[in-house]
């Protein structure tokens, strides 16, 4: 039955990568302009928290490498937070990084 199908397809979506409101178009346009990909350290003084209260939206969480190196992708099904010792990949919008620079 059609109904049955298009539940089941629902039920079984595709986690979008790096979160609900990522698309393509948004991280080209974001490295077109400049955007680029930050490797930052997670400590007990800064974490996962503190990354998201500094850069808020000017950055989008790619990939986290726990502390022996594993990875791990962000997605819209992931729930993972990263803590002390990982190491957050993200992109950064350029003005962002400008101004957290200063």
């Amino acid at each position: 039955d059609d109904n049955g199908h298009a539940r089941m397809i629902k039920t079984h979506r595709i986690p979008r990568l790096f979160g609900e409101t990522i698309t393509l178009t948004r991280l080209q346009e974001t490295l077109e302009q400049g955007g680029t990909i930050r490797a930052t350290s997670l400590t007990e003084n800064f974490d996962f928290a503190a990354f998201r209260a500094k850069w808020g939206e000017q950055a989008i969480p790619l990939f986290a490498l726990d502390p022996e190196g594993q990875p791990r992708v962000f997605s819209s099904r992931e729930s993972f937070r990263p803590d002390s010792g990982w190491t957050l990949l993200s992109l950064v919008q350029p003005t962002a990084s400008l101004q957290k620079a200063t």
